[in-house]
């Protein structure tokens, strides 16, 4: 009777006092966490101490063991027997040289080349000194592609007086002809400066026509047509006429000749 008055009292006075209740028990259960960890930490400090001593322990053992002498290397014993080898040659060579009589006359016959007067040095010769001649420079060629050598602008006149031009290659073929006729010879030859003109300036056009045959053609700045090469059957001999026309056409001779009836 008596202990259940004790848990009735003790069951009324945790309902009257819950909060506090709480609170002790949140106080103890904080006490216990700290007890656990202060015992892991202790754990913790005896196990580093027992392996430091370990390792201390370790480190006296290999100081007291004895160190072995490092073994003599090979080589000094084999330079020892070497040395000792050449001395008892070099020994045995100077008596060889005491007991050998032609070593007496060796060294007389060094005396004697030592005491006897020195010869005059044979005096030196002059070097021949050859004077080389400058080479000889040969005649500069003239480059037929830059002076237009080969080829000549030719003036014909007809008979009505009127007066034509044409640029004829070197082998006598026709590059270019005045498609037009001039009425003075000085209005020909303004003509063939008009042309040289225009050629220097790269105003050359190779045109197809409809039978499949090529030809260069001559242009001014207004792109008229100032003059036409022959025709040919394929673009490279039209090709070829147009590098010989630039070629040939910054000749400055110039020909003129009467009209051929």
């Amino acid at each position: 009777m008596a202990v259940f008055n004790l848990l009735t009292g003790f069951s009324d006075f945790m309902n009257e006092n819950k909060p506090l209740v709480i609170i002790l028990a949140v106080i103890l259960m904080l006490i216990l966490a700290l007890a656990i960890v202060m015992v892991v930490l202790h754990i913790k400090d005896k196990k580093q101490v027992a392996e430091e001593k370990l390792a201390k322990e370790a480190a006296l053992l290999a100081e007291m063991q004895p160190q072995s002498a490092p073994e003599a290397p090979a080589e000094d014993e084999e330079e020892t027997g070497e040395a000792e080898e050449n001395a008892a040659e070099s020994g045995a060579a100077e008596t060889a040289d005491e007991n050998d009589p032609t070593a007496e006359q060796e060294d007389d016959e060094m005396k004697k080349k030592a005491n006897a007067p020195a010869k005059k040095p044979e005096p030196k010769k002059a070097p021949v000194v050859v004077k080389a001649e400058p080479p000889k420079e040969e005649p500069k060629k003239e480059d037929p592609k830059v002076s237009g050598a080969g080829g000549k602008w030719v003036i014909e006149e007809d008979k009505n007086g009127k007066f034509w031009f044409s640029l004829i290659a070197s082998n006598g073929q026709i590059m270019l002809e005045s498609p037009t006729p001039y009425v003075s010879l000085q209005n020909a030859k303004d003509g063939i400066a008009t042309y040289q003109n225009n050629i220097a300036a790269d105003r050359l056009e190779i045109t197809e026509h409809k039978n499949g045959d090529f030809q260069v053609q001559v242009l001014n700045g207004s792109k008229r047509l100032l003059a036409t090469s022959s025709t040919y059957p394929s673009r490279t001999q039209a090709e070829s006429t147009r590098d010989s026309i630039k070629r040939w056409a910054q000749t400055s001779v110039i020909e003129v000749k009467n009209f051929e009836e």
